[in-house]
């Protein structure tokens, strides 16, 4: 996979007009979310991680620039990421049996953080926008990308999914949730990360571009496996960016 990958991005350069490459800083209110899952005999533990904020990141793009149509560009890349808090699901039961389920974020001392570096061939359709509009805008383009990349991550998560504490939690509860705070920290297993891997990066974006400024929107989701204390984890990690760029 990862030969193919290097293949994917070769041919994508060679395929490119030779331009000045566009130099992109800027910053995006990013919607994150990260999920580990562990296997446990015949179960399958996991956990879930969600935040939200403003994080800075940066890319260099080629081959995009003012191209009218259907084209293919190469994108080099990079980001941050920081979790304290668990988005954590709550079975309450009444005699066994599950009355309700509710999804509730804790903060349970946890923290998991990481940054991601990408190469990636985005294939995208640009629109030439008329030069006489009010807005000073360009262009509109939407682009879906793959390729590879480097995700490295450290930290702690409670695997709260199929763990005593969650899957059974008394009716009694259900208005005092916080009381659920210690069992999950007793009860439920932690795992450690701490790994610097290789991954896929796949997603789509739509930008507007104007003179100076680029305004975009942009999933992506990289995933992994950590192997961390010889124990391995599949790690998902999940992101939907607004990001806003100066283009230089």
């Amino acid at each position: 996979m990862k030969i193919l990958l290097l293949l994917i991005l070769f041919a994508a350069v060679f395929c490119i007009p030779a331009q000045t490459a566009d130099i992109m800083p800027g910053a995006g209110y990013k919607i994150s979310a990260l999920q580990v899952e562990q296997q446990s005999g015949s179960d399958t533990l996991s956990g879930q991680m969600f935040q939200t904020g403003i994080i800075p990141e940066a890319s260099i793009e080629f081959g995009k620039g003012d191209t009218d149509g259907f084209g293919l560009g190469l994108r080099i890349g990079g980001s941050q990421f920081s979790f304290s808090k668990q988005l954590v699901e709550l079975n309450f039961t009444d005699n066994g049996t599950v009355q309700a389920t509710l999804a509730e974020t804790f903060d349970l001392g946890s923290k998991v953080s990481g940054s991601y570096r990408y190469a990636v061939v985005p294939v995208f359709y640009r629109y030439e926008l008329s030069k006489n509009n009010h807005l000073g805008l360009k262009g509109i383009v939407a682009e879906v990308f793959y390729g590879t990349g480097n995700t490295e991550i450290s930290g702690e998560i409670y695997l709260t999914k199929n763990c005593n504490a969650t899957s059974s939690v008394s009716k009694d509860y259900i208005t005092q949730v916080e009381k659920v705070i210690p069992l999950i920290q007793s009860q439920c297993e932690k795992a450690r990360l701490q790994s610097n891997k290789s991954s896929t990066f796949q997603g789509a974006q739509a930008e507007i571009q104007g003179e100076d400024l680029t305004i975009l929107i942009r999933g992506l989701s990289p995933s992994f496996v950590d192997d961390t204390d010889g124990i391995e984890k599949q790690v998902r990690y999940g992101e939907l960016s607004l990001i806003v760029n100066i283009r230089f």
